[in-house]
């Protein structure tokens, strides 16, 4: 487990491969806390989740997660949206074009989950899969809905989800916003961790910080028998 602690906030991570634990993942960014420009735009946080595993996903995933950092961190706040819906279609047509090259090879498809933050404004971006967390004024707020994940749920409106990245040249990520507070907690969760996660709402919302999500997170994972998922979190 990465934990870092700062003046500016606590952040962690959490990566499980094949039942073990690692200290990093491909799939997933948490921000640190040198050079953060206070009031420009920042990736805080951003998790790639393959729809499918396939041969060159990991280094795929790199990829968008540096190109979303490029196209938002130090941008002005007014442009923040903005660019990152053009980033998605980009990352999304680059993807594609190297699907089309690849030929026979499994097609990498995307899940994409960003938080992106301006002074005290956040920006919730994403195409499944992936799941984005924050808890604040004593409540837990989850895109998407964490009851979503059951094969039981039945949304009480018809909508269309946004494409994964590299099957379509152009995709929209679906755009949450909401105002942060210190003591706020931001979090990215990969669907097999997130899927379990609607039981432990409530130990979530008493957590008493980032180490005991953490703990609840790893907890979960072992009794449920997780072997693959990652999670980043961060104390705003």
């Amino acid at each position: 487990m990465l934990r870092v602690a700062a003046g500016t906030g606590e952040r962690a991570s959490f990566c499980l491969e094949r039942g073990d634990r690692r200290a990093e993942s491909p799939f997933l960014y948490v921000a640190g806390t040198e050079d953060a420009s206070r009031g420009q735009a920042r990736l805080e946080l951003a998790l790639v989740e393959p729809v499918e595993r396939a041969p060159g996903d990991a280094e795929a995933a790199r990829m968008v997660i540096d190109g979303v950092r490029t196209a938002i961190d130090g941008c002005d706040p007014d442009d923040a949206l903005e660019r990152l819906h053009a980033a998605y279609s980009n990352l999304s047509r680059w993807l594609l074009g190297q699907n089309r090259a690849n030929g026979n090879r499994r097609k990498i498809f995307l899940g994409l989950t960003c938080l992106v933050r301006c002074g005290d404004d956040l920006f919730v971006a994403q195409v499944p899969p992936g799941q984005a967390l924050i808890r604040q004024d004593g409540r837990l707020f989850a895109f998407p809905k964490l009851r979503s994940w059951s094969p039981a749920f039945q949304p009480s409106r018809t909508y269309d989800l946004p494409n994964p990245l590299g099957l379509r040249e152009l995709t929209a990520p679906q755009a949450h916003y909401s105002r942060i507070e210190r003591g706020d907690l931001l979090a990215v969760v990969s669907s097999s961790i997130a899927s379990r996660l609607e039981p432990l709402e409530e130990e979530l919302l008493d957590a008493a910080g980032i180490e005991d999500v953490i703990d609840t997170l790893a907890d979960a994972s072992a009794r449920l028998g997780v072997v693959g998922g990652v999670a980043g979190i961060i104390a705003a």
